[in-house]
């Protein structure tokens, strides 16, 4: 609910610093049921903790809006595991998840949740995913925050510091699903490099018109030597079409609604956003599209 997160702020919630001692956490997802283990000193774990779900509702609502049982998910990076346990438990036994996450370390906690939840339908891959075969550096902020190490530069707003580095197996998209079978949906949250991982991804694309689910960064695009327009145009190329993702509370229905924004290449966001890229000739994401459209945004 809307009033939780200023009920919690003023209880301190969100310090990190009352937090540094907190230690993991465990509960159940309020939206999966699945065994979550949390570490309260991460700001975005221990939201999930007191949420009970990843904080971020967008995403989630755009996923159970279009992932159905025996469906297959890609998730590219994947954290701990948030949303490859979401999309476990929406696409159930008959489908099947492949979640992908280049830092070994946090790998290790996204095996734990797919391992101790009796997850069989998910494949883990501890890889980065890019338009070439090969490695690549992994940089890890000083901050702390396990979801943005980037295979680009760090902003300079960290003023040339860095938490560590892995070198880290890249692979293409296309080669990684190879023989595993047609996606219905692609999650990519990779830090600025969404642009070369969807060309990796350029077979699997053409024949299978998955819905994708892409970070858009403005920071982190330049990082990595793309930009929101050469994103954008490799897709809309594609034929696809984008879409900001808003939310409504009803707060008589106590729920969350899902509404959808086209946007166009030259649209810049202000702050990161997630954005929905629908196939124009596939049929369940234009039926999606129909239904929760609003006007455009430029």
């Amino acid at each position: 609910m809307p009033l939780t997160a200023k009920v919690l702020r003023r209880l301190g919630a969100w310090e990190n610093e009352r937090w540094r001692n907190g230690g993991l956490r465990e509960c159940r997802g309020v939206w999966h049921g699945y065994r979550m283990r949390l570490d309260s000193r991460d700001y975005h774990q221990r939201g999930a903790w007191f949420y009970g779900r990843l904080l971020d509702v967008h995403v989630q609502l755009a996923m159970r809006a279009l992932l159905r049982p025996g469906d297959f998910f890609v998730d590219a990076g994947a954290n701990i595991g948030m949303l490859t346990m979401l999309a476990a438990r929406l696409v159930g036994p008959a489908g099947r998840v492949v979640a992908v996450e280049p830092n070994p370390v946090v790998f290790d906690e996204l095996r734990w949740h797919v391992t101790e939840n009796v997850l069989d339908m998910v494949q883990l891959h501890c890889v980065a995913l890019s338009d070439h075969n090969g490695s690549m550096r992994l940089t890890l902020p000083p901050t702390g925050n396990t979801g943005a190490a980037t295979l680009g530069r760090l902003p300079s707003r960290h003023g040339g510091r860095e938490g560590g580095h892995y070198e880290v197996p890249v692979r293409r998209g296309d080669e990684l699903l190879a023989g595993i079978g047609a996606p219905s949906l692609i999650k990519l949250d990779v830090e600025g490099h969404e642009t070369a991982a969807l060309r990796g991804f350029a077979r699997t694309l053409e024949s299978a018109r998955p819905a994708i689910v892409a970070e858009v960064n403005n920071e982190m695009l330049p990082a990595n030597g793309t930009s929101v327009e050469e994103l954008f145009g490799l897709l809309q190329e594609s034929g696809y079409e984008a879409f900001g993702l808003t939310i409504d509370w009803r707060r008589w229905a106590r729920r969350w609604d899902l509404g959808l924004l086209p946007v166009t290449r030259s649209w810049r966001p202000s702050r990161t956003e997630n954005v929905l890229f629908l196939h124009n000739d596939d049929e369940r994401a234009g039926e999606l599209a129909r239904r929760l459209k609003a006007p455009s945004r430029t």
